[in-house]
């Protein structure tokens, strides 16, 4: 496999990674992100971002930023056929809105802790967009609502049932047509066998909906009452690629074949 041109826009996160694969050439960031032994790429608009991947024979850009995704970065990318891991607008909502998230869970059966219309018993869950705040009391509720939610999220603020178990966070890369989830170390053969079971109805979920990206789509599991609730999403590049070099598994998801990668002995 030839060595690979790559930008990373946005935080920087990934660059730890990225640097370590024998199949890099060499490394750009955008102009707000500064990484030793990397090129520094300005721009004004993305059209223009992409105007410059061509130029430069940029092979992969990483997207790393929640600001980007909202944005429509990777969307322009892609429409400039320009190889992009990242998620669409679209699917970025999925990640940031527990509400969003919500109608799709239930309607593909994904285990999810149960909206509350009142509180009844503590604790809960008061769900602000993506962020999880614990309540014990109705007086903890009732400050929380008054003093910790900003007012940009509008009606994606519900409660929702406190689920206690293990937690988990899988990180599942999509590449339009396969997922590929990362490994779980420790599992009991029950935690395995459900596990592969949620990701079945992720994937299956994916494909239905016809998700329109290439990136990552993150889980924070909770494992109670013998199955895996997912209790949110996050869109992170991951912090271990479990042995493999990441840039050959980011190259199997530009080409649609991650199904072939393998993370076994």
């Amino acid at each position: 496999m030839q060595s690979l041109n790559v930008l990373i826009a946005g935080s920087g996160k990934s660059a730890p990674l990225i640097q370590k694969s024998k199949l890099l050439n060499k490394l750009y960031v955008t102009s707000d992100t500064e990484i030793q032994g990397a090129t520094n790429i300005t721009y004004n608009t993305f059209e223009e971002l992409a105007k410059k991947c061509r130029a430069l024979q940029i092979d992969i850009v990483v997207v790393d930023s929640e600001e980007l995704f909202f944005a429509g970065f990777a969307d322009t990318l892609r429409k400039h056929r320009i190889n992009c891991i990242g998620v669409s607008e679209k699917w970025a909502q999925f990640a940031y809105s527990g509400r969003y998230a919500k109608k799709f869970l239930n309607r593909y059966d994904i285990a999810n802790p149960l909206v509350l219309t009142f509180p009844k018993t503590f604790p809960l869950v008061l769900k602000i967009g993506r962020t999880d705040r614990v309540a014990n009391s109705v007086e903890e509720l009732v400050r929380i609502r008054e003093t910790e939610i900003p007012q940009e999220f509008g009606k994606d603020i519900f409660l929702e049932e406190y689920v206690e178990g293990e937690s988990r966070v899988l990180y599942s890369l999509f590449d339009g047509e396969n997922l590929l989830s990362f490994p779980l170390e420790g599992l009991s053969m029950e935690q395995q066998s459900a596990l592969d079971e949620y990701q079945s109805k992720l994937h299956v979920m994916l494909k239905t909906e016809k998700a329109d990206f290439t990136g990552f789509l993150n889980t924070k599991l909770v494992w109670a009452n013998s199955k895996w609730y997912a209790c949110g999403f996050s869109l992170d590049f991951p912090e271990n690629t479990c042995g493999k070099d990441i840039l050959y598994v980011l190259v199997a998801a530009i080409y649609q074949k991650v199904n072939e990668v393998s993370f076994g002995a």
